[in-house]
């Protein structure tokens, strides 16, 4: 069975195809509809080409970035196409604030706390390889505002990106001296502190954070395993994931009751996501891979991809689609799995995804619409509260 996976251009542009091919055939009534209520219009972006919502924090302030459109071969930039550009904005659309700093072609905020402090990578136009679409990253950190920007990025670092912030604030992520390499890590202005002993974890990563306590995900050469670092006594504890589960697996989130969520692959049994929690209180791990009939569709995958302080997880659901296809559908459960809803908004029958929910009950996520033979990508903010 193929799978929709929304990760990247190359897949998106495939699915687009897929799709107006579809419409084409059928005639479909939604090929030119109005955007829903639920769409944030960015300024400078149209709808053509990525959209990548991040996070929205309990200011109902959200970050993300967006990637235009090719404008074609006879354009002046010579990143024409390549450009990302990081934005802020508000739950209804108001106070936008652009992040792109001077010579950079690549602006990702990865992350912002609920002071209003953003973190994420960047890419300068002097270290961008154009042809090979593979440039070293350099973690900054700055003020929802724009201003105070920092370049946290190591100096005897090949590559940084700063994934996670807490209220304490800690700024974390990871970094590595060599192009294949990653080292969790803490960092302190142009320094680094290390969460792993990287001679006996040859990979590690920082998946999620709490007030308490860091989530890694990590390789030993041998098998994957998570860990939890604990901020106050800097000391590592191992999860109990199996390395069979934590091998295709990710956790995107962790509330401060220490209930993560995630999810893992078996590709022996299916092709779907199975959903993930982990309850870091009495180290049990919850696979969920029910099928549930929701509105005629039956879904059977799920990826969670957040989870606020009510225990309300928000995410991805997954429904077979034309052609064999897994089709995603912006999802919204609880931690006892009473019921599945599909939140995607009236026209959003091409995909959807929500991405980050905050204690305020307000859900983040992106959605296709056919348009004009063409499709065009938005983010969108749910309210949940009445689910």
């Amino acid at each position: 069975m193929i799978m929709i996976r929304i990760a990247n251009i190359t897949q998106m542009l495939g699915l687009i195809s897929l799709i107006l091919s579809l419409h084409s055939c059928s005639k479909d009534p939604l090929e030119n509809v109005e955007d829903p209520d639920e769409v944030i219009e960015i300024p400078g972006f149209n709808g053509e080409g990525l959209i990548v919502p991040v996070k929205i924090n309990n200011q109902n302030k959200i970050i993300g970035y967006y990637q235009p459109g090719e404008q074609g071969p006879d354009a002046n930039d010579p990143f024409d196409g390549k450009r990302q550009n990081g934005f802020l904005i508000q739950h209804d659309g108001e106070g936008f604030v652009p992040l792109n700093q001077p010579s950079h072609v690549v602006n990702r905020p990865r992350n912002l706390n609920d002071h209003g402090l953003i973190v994420g990578e960047f890419i300068t136009e002097d270290n961008y390889n154009v042809s090979a679409n593979l440039s070293p990253t350099y973690a900054f950190s700055m003020n929802a505002d724009g201003t105070d920007f920092k370049n946290l990025h190591p100096s005897n670092a090949y590559y940084s990106s700063a994934t996670h912030v807490t209220d304490h604030p800690s700024i974390l992520g990871h970094y590595s001296t060599t192009e294949q390499g990653s080292v969790a890590c803490i960092f302190r202005g142009d320094s680094v502190a290390d969460l792993v002993d990287s001679n006996q974890l040859l990979f590690s990563r920082v998946h999620a954070v709490n007030q308490e306590y860091a989530i890694l995900y990590t390789y030993n050469g041998n098998i994957r395993q998570y860990y939890a670092y604990h901020f106050q006594d800097e000391s590592l504890a191992l999860l109990d994931i199996h390395s069979l589960i934590a091998d295709m697996s990710s956790i995107y989130a962790v509330n401060d009751q220490g209930i993560a969520v995630g999810y893992s692959v078996d590709f022996s049994q299916s092709d779907a996501f199975i959903g993930m929690m982990y309850d870091m209180n009495n180290q049990q791990l919850t696979l969920y891979k029910n099928s549930n009939n929701v509105g005629g569709s039956t879904f059977i995958g799920y990826k969670f991809m957040d989870i606020n302080e009510k225990n309300i997880i928000t995410g991805i659901a997954e429904r077979p689609y034309e052609g064999g296809f897994l089709q995603s559908r912006a999802m919204l459960t609880d931690k006892q799995f009473h019921r599945v809803w599909d939140i995607t908004p009236y026209n959003g029958n091409a995909y959807s995804e929500m991405v980050s929910l905050n204690d305020n009950g307000k859900a983040l996520g992106y959605l296709g619409i056919p348009k004009k033979n063409q499709m065009v990508n938005k983010m969108m903010v749910i309210d949940v509260n009445s689910y």
